[in-house]
């Protein structure tokens, strides 16, 4: 009998050693989701564990705390905590009008990986957003894929911005922790008891 409680112990000490999210990970262990989003691991003295986002990663790999913006190339990354928690990625881009990056006219091509360009007369155009999975959608619309909400804006003075909101397939699991609960023969025990 006391080794059917000590095997119940050790699975419930390596169930809650740590946040379970495409692998585990340990108490306050960070790591890069969708190649932009800097998740966290939280562990509470209770067991029960959470993650959250906690940063932005630009294109060029530099970690970019909400509230913070900078600028890669002609590129403006900016990392934002909206008002219900979610953290926001925003990048804007304007295209250099006087060239063609070595296009001739009327040829497409994919320029800073998510904006769709097309040389005109007049120099060169952006036509549409695509998708860090290499999905083209058009300017002022929204497209979601793998829980991230595209948005391609379209502002007056020509810049075109790629806005990505993370959305959490169960958005209250993300608010709540998780508490995992241990019984031995139907009395509950708390977490580090024999």
């Amino acid at each position: 009998m006391w080794r059917q409680a000590l095997f119940a112990l050790l699975v419930l000490a390596s169930l809650v050693e740590g946040c379970r999210y495409k692998g585990t990970h340990k108490d306050g262990e960070t790591w890069v989701v969708r190649s932009t989003f800097v998740m966290k691991c939280i562990i509470n003295p209770d067991g029960g564990w959470r993650t959250t986002i906690v940063a932005c990663q630009t294109p060029g790999g530099k970690q970019i705390q909400p509230g913070e913006t900078v600028t890669e190339g002609d590129t403006k990354v900016e990392c934002t905590k909206m008002p219900d928690g979610s953290v926001r990625i925003n990048r804007h881009y304007k295209a250099k009008t006087s060239d063609c990056e070595g296009h001739a006219i009327g040829e497409s091509w994919i320029s800073k990986r998510n904006f769709n360009k097309t040389c005109t007369d007049k120099g060169q155009k952006i036509v549409n957003c695509v998708t860090d999975s290499g999905i083209a959608f058009n300017l002022n619309s929204k497209y979601t894929v793998s829980g991230i909400i595209y948005s391609c804006l379209q502002h007056t003075d020509g810049t075109v911005s790629i806005v990505r909101d993370n959305v959490s397939p169960n958005p209250k699991a993300d608010m709540k922790p998780q508490t995992i609960v241990c019984t031995v023969r139907g009395e509950r025990k708390n977490a580090g008891e024999t």
